[in-house]
């Protein structure tokens, strides 16, 4: 899973151009009882993702896409 690589992950994007204020978020067990979101930016993601303890199953979603996070988060408020 990307979690245990997330800080070599989102070194290499930035390395390669990403800024690291890019909007980025973690996401455990997406669409069970328990999913969990912590939003970060690229460049805070790796400290976000220790300092919350998520562990995997976990998805890394890195754009302008995670954004949307508060307008299309029914799941976890139901």
């Amino acid at each position: 899973m990307g979690i245990g690589a997330a800080e070599e992950i989102c070194k290499q994007m930035m390395h390669h151009g990403l800024p690291s204020m890019t909007p980025a978020a973690v996401i455990r067990n997406g669409t069970q009882s328990d999913q969990k979101t912590v939003l970060a930016t690229l460049g805070t993601l790796p400290h976000r993702i220790a300092e919350s303890g998520i562990k995997p199953p976990a998805l890394i979603v890195v754009g302008s896409v995670v954004g949307l996070h508060e307008k299309l988060n029914w799941f976890e408020k139901r």
